[in-house]
């Protein structure tokens, strides 16, 4: 499907409005939750990106005092939201001010979310634009600003085009084009890469097999100006669905929908960053989807891929959808196929994966992955050492990107089905497991009293929850 003109002529979004939420990320120390929105139908003429405020988000959703058999439509939301709605009468949604920081408008079809290590800026794949959108960000107040200075949360402008749109004048003179159809971004810091410069490097994934990477410097506490556009490469599996950076190589590693191959990337960066022509991105070689039965002798479908954020721990975990599981592997001795160590079984329609350890105090760290299902609707959080499932979040709509707030022991999930936020409390999952009292829970139909008593708990919504057929 052809996305480079998907944006129509018709009206903006309203201001605050959850339309399809698809990407997020917390800020680096933790105040702000930034929102891509992708109006995946069409309804609008624009995506939007948006700061929340976490402090006043988490401080509301606990005085809604939702019972728990209510969380899925009882909560808050924006102040500006509820002012342009008449929807609201009879919910359990209350409208609050100061939750919304900021809010710029974007490209269509956001496809993924990362921030700068600084804080400063926020990058998004934009598949309308086809391109590469960024965004200053105020790390402070959390205000966004794309070409027409902060934005206030009531008053949001449309990014300008250079900040849709980039700089890739350098590489047009060195016969660059960068791909259409970015679906996957990740960010690291460029001194990781090089000792000639501070900023970040940007490496995006395209659908049709290609790979990119930008180069944005820092000048003080600043960027010098747009991301600049340095190499891109071909020959990777098609259907690529994400990018992420392993920590001890620095490799790439990009799943595919379609192929059971995972291709691998590679960055040489040069010292002197402003002779780009002396950096370029290499072809590290795929690596087999073996020791996996996927059903089918020659497709696979590989989605997120996280590698364990503990020190001195090589693991890395692949979410797949066939078979639909959690795929443990040791990274050091997948050379030419994955060498699995593990397989974890979830629910139906893997979507999204993320892995964070905790520190429990003297029980030591407990590292966890956290998966949503789409299909099944839920959220299923696994042991990473003990490799089983301890826990699960049912009834969530339609559950999407989530992240980690290991601070609060909460994740933030995006409902895609049904537009809003879904805030889950760890607490009590984390006193079970403290306990000592994780039950042994698998498949699609575990023992109730091992998801009642093991699993986190919604505590409440952002936003006003819509059934998809309003949305048309």
């Amino acid at each position: 499907m052809a996305l480079g003109a998907c944006d129509n002529e018709g009206a903006p979004p309203p201001n605050g409005r959850l339309a399809f939420p698809a990407a997020l990320a917390v800020s680096p120390d933790g105040s702000f939750l930034y929102v891509a929105n992708s109006n995946f139908n069409l309804r609008y003429n624009s995506g939007s990106l948006q700061t929340y405020d976490l402090a006043v988000l988490n401080e509301r959703i606990d005085a809604a005092g939702c019972p728990e058999s209510q969380a899925d439509s009882c909560g808050i939301i924006s102040a500006e939201d509820a002012a342009t709605r008449d929807d609201l009468e009879g919910l359990a949604i209350e409208p609050v001010s100061g939750l919304l920081r900021s809010e710029v408008r974007i490209g269509s079809y956001a496809d993924g979310l990362e921030v700068s290590p600084d804080g400063r800026r926020v990058y998004l794949p934009v598949r309308s634009d086809a391109n590469l959108t960024y965004v200053d960000v105020d790390p402070a107040t959390g205000a966004l600003d794309c070409g027409e200075g902060p934005a206030p949360a009531g008053a949001p402008y449309d990014c300008r085009d250079a900040f849709r749109r980039g700089d890739d004048e350098a590489a047009t003179l060195r016969g660059i084009e960068l791909p259409a159809d970015p679906v996957g971004v990740t960010v690291g810091e460029l001194s990781s890469v090089t000792s000639g410069g501070e900023g970040s490097f940007v490496l995006v994934a395209h659908r049709a097999g290609r790979a990119s990477l930008f180069f944005d410097p820092r000048a003080g506490e600043g960027f010098q100006g747009p991301p600049v556009l340095v190499h891109t490469l071909s020959g990777f599996p098609e259907e690529l669905v994400d990018v992420t950076i392993d920590p001890e190589t620095g490799l790439g590693w990009m799943p595919s929908a379609i192929d059971q191959l995972i291709g691998r990337v590679g960055l040489a960066v040069d010292d002197q960053l402003d002779e780009i022509d002396r950096s370029f991105l290499f072809d590290a070689g795929d690596l087999f989807v073996g020791d996996v039965d996927t059903g089918s002798g020659t497709l696979g479908d590989t989605r997120p891929i996280r590698f364990d954020p503990r020190p001195g721990v090589r693991r890395a975990y692949v979410l797949s959808r066939r078979p639909r599981a959690l795929v443990v592997i040791d990274p050091d001795d997948s050379t030419f196929e994955l060498d699995v160590l593990d397989i974890i079984e979830v629910g139906a329609g893997p979507s999204r994966l993320a892995v964070e350890a905790f520190d429990r105090g003297e029980g030591g760290e407990r590292a966890l992955a956290f998966i949503s299902t789409f299909t099944s609707q839920a959220i299923y959080v696994v042991d990473l050492d003990l490799g089983r499932l301890v826990g699960i979040v049912r009834g969530l709509g339609g559950p999407f990107e989530l992240t980690v707030d290991a601070e609060r022991e909460r994740i933030y999930v995006l409902d895609f089905r049904q537009s809003v936020i879904r805030v889950i409390d760890l607490a009590p999952m984390f006193a079970c497991l403290d306990r000592g009292e994780a039950l042994e829970c698998g498949g699609d139909s575990p023992d109730p009293a091992c998801t009642a008593e093991c699993s986190p708990v919604q505590l409440g919504v952002v936003g006003r929850p819509v059934a998809v057929e309003e949305l048309r």
